[in-house]
């Protein structure tokens, strides 16, 4: 169960953003960067709680940038390289 939780999120995203390579569907690397991003999301959150920006705020403030500019490549990287990151630790 610990290694699903460990790297579930990275294969699910990987795979996401490969399917959205083949297909050249921008909202599967949408959903790449939403699956990658929700852990990351959620520390975000609950260090601003406590009023101290964390990398995983910062990691986030990029993510949604790049969704607005419609940069959906770039979104799903930063947060998909950052869960793989955490998941190598």
């Amino acid at each position: 169960m610990k290694l699903w939780k460990t790297w579930g999120v990275v294969v699910v995203s990987g795979l996401m953003i490969i399917a959205s390579w083949i297909t050249g569907s921008d909202l599967l690397m949408i959903a790449a960067a939403a699956v990658a991003g929700y852990r990351i999301a959620i520390s975000a959150y609950q260090a601003l709680r406590i009023k101290t920006i964390s990398i995983d705020l910062l990691v986030v403030v990029a993510a949604v940038g790049a969704l607005f500019i419609h940069n959906y490549w770039e979104s799903a990287a930063v947060t998909f390289l950052f869960a793989f990151g955490g998941s190598l630790e």
